[in-house]
């Protein structure tokens, strides 16, 4: 019976002690577990440095990456500002009033990598167009504010912009106002900034219709990247045959950014004549067909007078963009009233207006 219990209390001591070893190993794990999943930050001890960044000429809204040192691993630990109007280089976080603070938005932080959206569209010019922060779109330096270290700037080198396209608010001339408007078939200037340097770096559109740019002119000296102007032709087919006036909406896209800019305008191209094949003399065996050039010869008939009388024809051909067209004289309906001279005027009768005399002929029986 002594034998049996020895056993037991033996079985039981070795139970107690197993027991105490493994909560002994459990204890030792749950200290040493965190600070295996919680290494410290590697840039702690580093200073802030910038090495390098891509693209180089970004524009506003790009997102660039940022390679460097002293990165932090906590994406809240870290501010990227970018150069605006007042952007300071202290030692402290740049501050101020909203469209003089210009801070990106970090999207991926490590040691050595940053990858930082740069504001865009912070306010608007006084056309209620976006417009970037910097004055002349320029350049300026890229500061970084990690935790309580000193601020970092990239003092070596600067960051330089491309424009984001907008339309300033001299806007586009003729301006549409005090009766002075933009016009089918004519040149027009757009003034503003980011159209770039040559012709065929953007697009540009009125009313949804394509149309070729004529010229881009800049200052790179003066302004930085991005203080342009532009020269287009508004297209004759975009008129319309009447006297009212019409809502003209000018779109350029670059860089798949694009501004819009809407203005009033005439309907009608102004006509002009610039020259004719009407004889000076006519007789029974003269050739009556002739021709008129110029542009936008939308006049739909030539009327012939000789004080009360008058006789009307039609003309071929006619239309917005019209620069040729065909008339003839009604030398049947002429020649019985004798020995005549008459004036030729050219005429719309839709729009009952008249747009000058175009010659005279003498009809001679």
């Amino acid at each position: 019976m002594k034998s049996n219990n020895k056993k037991f209390n033996l079985s039981t001591l070795l139970i107690i002690y197993l027991s105490f070893v493994l909560l002994s190993c459990s204890k030792e794990d749950s200290v040493t577990n965190p600070d295996d999943n919680n290494p410290p930050d590697p840039a702690a001890n580093k200073e802030v440095k910038i090495t390098s960044f891509t693209p180089a000429k970004p524009m506003w809204g790009d997102v660039i990456e940022i390679t460097g040192e002293g990165f932090p691993n906590n994406i809240n630990d870290v501010s990227v500002f970018f150069p605006g109007n007042q952007l300071s280089l202290s030692d402290s976080v740049p501050t101020g009033a909203d469209g003089y603070t210009c801070r990106g938005t970090v999207l991926e932080t490590s040691p050595t990598k940053l990858r930082v959206k740069i504001p865009y569209n912070t306010f608007t010019n006084s056309q209620g167009n976006p417009a970037p922060l910097t004055k002349n779109n320029g350049y300026g330096q890229i500061a970084v504010k990690v935790k309580d270290k000193p601020l970092y700037t990239t003092a070596e080198y600067y960051i330089y912009f491309k424009s984001v396209p907008y339309i300033n608010w001299q806007g586009i001339s003729p301006v549409g106002i005090s009766g002075v408007y933009i016009r089918p078939g004519e040149k027009f200037k757009v003034e503003g900034k980011g159209f770039g340097i040559t012709t065929s770096e953007g697009t540009l559109s009125v009313n949804g219709t394509s149309i070729p740019i004529d010229s881009v002119w800049y200052n790179v000296v003066a302004y930085g990247e991005g203080c342009w102007n532009m020269m287009a032709t508004l297209p004759a087919s975009l008129g319309t045959k009447s006297k009212d006036l019409s809502t003209y909406t000018v779109k350029y896209v670059r860089n798949n950014r694009s501004v819009e800019y809407t203005l009033p305008g005439l309907s009608l191209p102004k006509l002009s004549v610039s020259g004719t094949t009407l004889p000076a003399n006519l007789t029974p065996t003269s050739t009556t067909d002739f021709h008129i050039t110029g542009k936008h010869l939308y006049a739909n008939v030539v009327r012939f007078k000789d004080g009360t009388f008058s006789e009307e024809v039609a003309l071929t051909g006619a239309g917005l963009t019209a620069t040729d067209v065909t008339a003839f004289v009604p030398l049947g309906n002429l020649l019985p009233r004798g020995d005549r001279t008459y004036t030729v005027i050219l005429y719309d009768t839709i729009l009952n207006e008249s747009y000058g005399i175009i010659g005279s002929v003498r009809v001679i029986p």
